[in-house]
């Protein structure tokens, strides 16, 4: 695919991470993503070792990833490089290495266990490096799966703050799509993709009681929104929308999303954020460590032959940055 974004404007360039533990879905949640942007025409499965990102001979017949593997693709005028890395305990140095680069990650989670071990350690490294992040709560279609367990498993063993901006709509095998609290429109998938819809009827109460919630958590934390809420007792759209991005940026709280990628449904709502791009890749590129500085030597060229550099937080000090396995 050709590009259409200039490769000098670095303005619109991204470095975004998928990280979590291992089968908690990440590469599955990569290919829908390349999918919805156009970069492929056809979404990659794991268990057939289709997907573009597990290249590798050995990772195809293990199905799990072994190399963090940079993919680059184009969403409403921003390039984006995703990085899906290994959720193994054995490859965490692939991890640590692309952290160094990351403007923000999606973390994802398995509805069903929560926060694993290794979604654990991730985390903790993402910490270090100051990386803002998104959560996903993954396979929402599994028997068992339970978004608030997930949730308060998030808040208990990793301590941030995660706001819940949707409500998922029938449970397990009957998930079928999800209230977006902050636009209060439904998202019900179906054979022929996505629909926006109006809350149904059985929902809206609850609906109401935790878009109050999410509007209560997010001005007690952002002084404009602090200041709408005082003034007429709720938040609008817009308002909640750039809070939620600002506050994920510096790392006041972690939003939370939910799906099931594997069934095509919800992995959109990772990518239609305020300017097209993830919240936690929009807007300055120094949102984390080495996120593509002045140099313009990001992760986007450093899966290319001999350009290996990146730019600390104060752009002036040059990194040895890791030289990524290029799958594009």
């Amino acid at each position: 695919m050709r590009s259409t974004v200039s490769r000098r404007n670095l303005a619109v360039v991204r470095n975004l991470g998928i990280l979590a533990h291992v089968d908690a879905g990440k590469t599955t949640v990569t290919e829908r993503m390349l999918y919805l942007t156009g970069m492929t025409h056809k979404r990659g499965e794991v268990h057939d070792g289709t997907t573009v990102t597990d290249f590798d001979s050995q990772e195809r017949d293990r199905g799990i990833t072994i190399f963090a593997a940079a993919v680059s693709c184009e969403w409403n005028g921003h390039r984006l490089t995703v990085i899906d890395t290994p959720g193994h305990v054995d490859f965490s140095d692939e991890v640590e290495r692309s952290l160094r680069v990351l403007d923000g990650a999606v973390a994802v989670f398995d509805a069903v266990a929560g926060v694993e071990p290794q979604s654990e350690s991730v985390w903790q490294r993402a910490d270090r490096y100051g990386v803002p992040r998104i959560a996903f709560v993954n396979k929402m279609d599994r028997a068992g799966a339970d978004l608030h367990a997930a949730v308060a498993s998030i808040r208990e063993r990793l301590h941030p703050v995660p706001l819940v901006v949707q409500l998922p709509i029938g449970a397990e095998g009957e998930f079928s799509g999800v209230v977006d609290l902050v636009e209060m429109r439904a998202l019900i998938w179906g054979a022929g993709g996505p629909a926006d819809l109006p809350v149904p009827d059985e929902l809206m109460a609850e609906a109401i009681r935790q878009r109050r919630q999410l509007e209560e958590a997010v001005a007690e934390r952002h002084s404009a929104a602090l200041t709408e809420f005082c003034e007429h007792a709720e938040l609008s759209a817009d308002t909640l929308r750039t809070a939620l991005r600002e506050l994920t940026r510096t790392g006041e709280i972690v939003v939370v999303l939910c799906g099931a990628a594997y069934r095509n449904r919800g992995y959109r709502a990772v990518a239609r954020r305020r300017g097209g791009v993830p919240a936690v890749a929009a807007g300055s590129t120094s949102g984390g460590r080495g996120g593509g500085g002045a140099c313009g030597r990001s992760v986007g060229t450093a899966c290319r032959p001999g350009l290996q550099g990146a730019c600390d937080r104060d752009r002036s000090t040059h990194l040895r940055a890791p030289v990524f396995r290029c799958a594009g």
